[in-house]
């Protein structure tokens, strides 16, 4: 067997070091990729909700509708829904500072 000289020892660590560089390389490459995914699906939820929140204020609409209506008209039961409701969908919506109940809560 040869003896290993110092500069043959220095080879070595050079080549282990190369090698190292080419793996952490390969893992910047993929997490770059994950993150141009995260990106995209952070951007496809974002419109996804605001399709939601254009749903909500159409609802709300409607609610609002039926929690001004006379409750003599036969209604009761729908005026008290939209009224409960209405806070709700405003808080998720995010027009005002009320906490949107859980479903749980509701009591009618």
């Amino acid at each position: 067997m040869t003896k290993m000289t110092q500069k043959n020892y220095e080879a070595i660590k050079i080549y282990r070091q190369k090698e190292q560089i080419f793996e952490l390389k390969g893992l910047v490459q993929r997490l770059g990729n994950n993150v141009e995914d995260l990106t995209l699906q952070k951007d496809l939820l974002i419109v996804e909700n605001n399709k939601l929140r254009g749903l909500l204020k159409e609802c709300r609409r409607a609610f609002e509708t039926y929690a001004k209506e006379d409750e003599t008209c036969g209604l009761e039961e729908e005026n008290k829904y939209a009224k409960h409701l209405l806070p709700r969908i405003n808080a998720a919506i995010g027009d005002n500072e009320i906490q949107a109940n859980s479903v749980a809560d509701i009591k009618i």
